[in-house]
C-alpha cells in the first residue's frame, strides 16, 4: 500500500485554473477541497487588496439574488475565504452557511463539468440542529408524489 500524499496546494492563478479537481462526496470534506489552493497568494496575484471584503460582498450578493456573480476561480476564492473564516473564528457552520457552501460546490462542479451531489444527510443534520424538520415542506411533498 502506498503512502498517502495530500494534493499539492496551488499558489498561482495559472496553477489554480489548470488544477484537476475532484469534488467532495461528503459535505464534511468541503474544507479539504477549499484548501487545494492558497487563496491568499492568488488574491494577491489578482490585485485584490480587500480580499475579505470582496468575499463578504459576493456572499451578500448571492444571498440577495440566489446567483453567483463571479467566475469559477472567484468561486474557489470565496470557498477558500469561507474555510479560513470558520477555521480562525471558531464559528460553527449553520444552515445558511451549508446552503452557501453547497451552492458554491454545485456551481464549481457545473462550470468544470464535474459531478457533485448535495449530501442530503448533512443537510438534514443542519436542518435538525436549527430545530427544523430534516426536509423542507416542498421536499416532503415531492417525496409523497413519488410514493403514489
Amino acid at each position: 500500500m502506498g503512502e498517502y500524499r495530500e494534493p499539492p496546494l496551488v499558489q498561482t492563478v495559472a496553477e489554480a485554473e489548470a488544477q484537476q479537481l475532484e469534488m467532495p462526496e461528503r459535505f464534511e470534506d468541503w474544507q479539504f477541497f477549499a484548501l487545494l489552493m492558497n487563496g491568499y497568494s492568488i488574491a494577491k496575484e489578482l490585485g485584490m487588496a480587500e480580499y475579505a471584503d470582496w468575499s463578504w460582498e459576493q456572499l451578500d450578493r448571492y444571498d440577495q439574488s440566489g446567483e453567483w456573480h463571479t467566475n469559477t476561480l472567484g468561486l474557489r476564492l470565496i470557498l477558500f475565504f469561507y474555510q479560513r473564516y470558520f477555521h480562525h473564528s471558531g464559528q460553527p457552520v449553520y444552515l445558511q452557511d451549508f446552503h452557501r457552501i453547497d451552492s458554491l460546490l454545485h456551481t464549481i462542479a457545473e462550470r468544470r463539468g464535474l459531478d457533485y451531489q448535495t449530501d442530503v444527510e448533512a443537510r438534514a443534520r443542519f436542518r435538525m440542529k436549527e430545530g427544523l424538520p430534516p426536509v423542507s415542506l416542498d421536499e416532503y411533498m415531492e417525496q409523497q408524489k413519488g410514493d403514489d
